[in-house]
């Protein structure tokens, strides 16, 4: 019988915790026919939650930031999105779109026009389609499991932040785990004043920018640190604090793994002591992999399962029978977990 460890519907609908939202507006009052009137307005810093404001501020033009993905996409998705009584009601990419029916949570494909649709072209902003983004950005200074969500629908702001990314992660290689030495975060995003003429006249806005801040003695220092064997090593022995409170609860350590992180056959998997008391192959094997999982989330005990099946065509996915393998096949996925485990470590050590 297969063992079944995962549902594509689920992988897919996978996504970053959300803490809460920092904003670019506030809500301004005018009087208008002796009634309050309240409209969203512009302004030159970013509005934060309370949480947030012991930390970086009051009214910071500027925060230091981190980035949760390696896909630029997902740290800034963007489409053309129009909205009606408060709901989303058509959603599109320049080609296709989908648009609400009418019926609770019924879309239907339709062909998006872009910036030739009647819609995007209206002026009335209640019924307006536009570019809107979510950038999610993680504030290393409050927390480096979850993100923050930026909404923004600058032309400005969207062009700047991808143009940015881009390179950046060429120079790099990744977005994630960008820190000068010490643990500073790399990136700090701003508000920068623009002049605007898309109305016809111009206007005052505050777009936001992602600057590096980074000498080249610095850059140097942090491309050393990826091959840096003591840096390796403290991440390594980070990685194994995890499994240590896994396997024994009551043990605290640096590091709290929430548990829905971890695959449930894994943390249902008790160790296996040999004859004199020494892990066996195949527990290190367990062990190595909850490493893993503790590093990329992706490589888990369905990849295991994987590794197993290239290495022996008679497995039936029930990760038990490793115990009873042939130290020949253990010490070939030993092997196999091994490299995945080095080289994502080398890819997130700290800097």
């Amino acid at each position: 019988m297969p063992n079944f460890t995962s549902i594509d519907r689920v992988k897919d609908a996978i996504r970053a915790p959300r803490i809460g939202k920092i904003h670019l507006g506030v809500m301004a009052k005018i009087v208008k026919d002796n009634k309050d009137v309240y409209y969203p307005k512009e302004v030159e810093y970013f509005v934060l939650p309370d949480e947030l404001k012991p930390i970086l501020g009051e009214k910071p033009t500027s925060i230091q930031i981190a980035l949760h993905s390696n896909d630029i996409e997902e740290i800034i998705p963007y489409a053309y999105k129009q909205y009606r009584n408060g709901k989303l009601y058509c959603k599109g990419n320049g080609k296709e779109a989908c648009r609400a029916t009418g019926e609770p949570g019924i879309f239907e494909d339709i062909v998006c026009l872009g910036d030739d649709c009647p819609d995007y072209k209206v002026k009335d902003k209640k019924k307006k389609c536009s570019i809107r983004a979510l950038f999610f950005v993680i504030i290393p200074k409050k927390s480096m499991t979850g993100v923050y969500q930026i909404d923004t629908g600058s032309w400005n702001s969207i062009v700047d932040i991808i143009s940015f990314l881009g390179p950046l992660k060429e120079q790099f290689g990744r977005l994630t785990n960008l820190y000068k030495p010490g643990y500073v975060p790399l990136l700090t995003l701003s508000r920068h004043e623009i002049q605007t003429q898309g109305s016809g006249r111009k206007e005052k806005h505050f777009t936001m920018k992602i600057d590096c801040d980074l000498s080249s003695d610095e850059f140097s220092k942090m491309q050393d640190a990826l091959s840096d064997p003591y840096l390796i090593a403290q991440r390594k022995k980070k990685a194994q604090d995890e499994i240590n409170d896994l396997y024994n609860p009551g043990t605290p350590s640096s590091i709290k793994v929430d548990p829905d992180e971890i695959d449930d056959e894994f943390m249902g998997e008790e160790p296996y002591e040999g004859p004199q008391g020494e892990k066996s192959l195949a527990s290190k094997i367990f062990l190595m992999v909850g490493e893993i999982v503790s590093i990329n989330k992706t490589f888990g005990m369905g990849w295991l399962v994987s590794v197993i099946k290239e290495t022996n065509e008679n497995f039936s996915g029930d990760l038990e029978e490793l115990h009873g393998m042939s130290e020949e096949v253990l010490k070939s996925i030993h092997e196999v977990v091994l490299d995945k485990k080095n080289e994502l470590l080398k890819k997130s050590v700290p800097f």
